[in-house]
């Protein structure tokens, strides 16, 4: 799904990528993949329910909230619910390269899927290459 951008503050987000910084070497690469939140505001849907291949069910709720999304996910396997809720802030090209700058790293390149195609507000994934300072 996504491996950054699930804490409440951003200041939090610009802590792990400092984290990343300081275990690169000069030059060092760093390559991210996040949700795209051009993407997530233009086809949003605050509700979605879908049948897994093990017959259980899981609805995702979401409502915006600031800069993010709040999700509670609910799967419901044989007759029980079990919920989950979690945050993910929505980063566009313009906003992760400022936190990556401001992180001490330099955005390279963007993309929009893991095959290369260019970053639009079609494309559901965010891809960036930065390098350290």
């Amino acid at each position: 799904f996504t491996s950054f951008g699930y804490f409440q503050r951003q200041s939090d987000d610009i802590k792990t990528l400092k984290g990343v910084v300081r275990a690169l070497k000069p030059g060092g690469l760093f390559l991210i993949d996040i949700i795209h939140g051009d993407f997530i505001r233009k086809n949003f849907r605050p509700r979605n329910w879908a049948k897994l291949e093990d017959g259980s069910y899981h609805l995702e709720d979401a409502k915006f909230h600031k800069d993010g999304i709040c999700n509670t996910w609910t799967v419901i396997r044989k007759g029980k619910a079990q919920n989950r809720s979690f945050f993910s802030r929505l980063y566009t090209r313009k906003t992760i390269s400022a936190a990556l700058k401001r992180s001490g790293l330099t955005p390279l390149k963007f993309w929009g899927t893991f095959t290369g195609a260019k970053l639009t507000n079609k494309t559901n994934r965010l891809l960036a290459l930065a390098k350290k300072i």
